[in-house]
């Protein structure tokens, strides 16, 4: 039975994490095409482009911080799963994000190699 690929976008202002992620993402079986954005504008231009099933997403990005993207992106797009990825992994934020609409609330410092299950889990 062959795997049905997702295709993710992955906004964060570090482009270091970015790449790293998106490196980590590219191999795994279940992951068509990896996109990033390092901020909103970006992000949803990407949205838009490339219609990315899953989108891991910062939390400090500039102007339009990750949780006011999160809002914007399940405002326009309900459809699509959410991880919010961050270095604020605090029951606050976490739960602002699940109010907001997040499917997943995960550690950047902890929780980097869950993501890849995580990615395979979804149908």
């Amino acid at each position: 039975m062959s795997v049905k690929k997702k295709d993710i976008l992955i906004v964060d202002d570090s482009e270091l994490i970015a790449e790293r992620l998106s490196l980590l993402l590219q191999e795994q079986e279940s992951v068509g095409f990896v996109s990033k954005a390092y901020n909103h504008e970006s992000a949803f231009r990407q949205l838009e482009q490339r219609n990315p099933q899953v989108v891991i997403l910062d939390i400090n990005l500039g102007s339009v911080n990750g949780i006011q993207l999160l809002s914007m992106i399940k405002e326009k797009y309900p459809d699509k799963i959410v991880m919010m990825f961050t270095n604020h992994a605090n029951p606050y934020y976490r739960t602002l994000c699940k109010k907001a609409g997040a499917d997943y609330f995960l550690d950047k410092s902890k929780d980097f190699e869950l993501i890849p299950d995580i990615i395979d889990s979804l149908d």
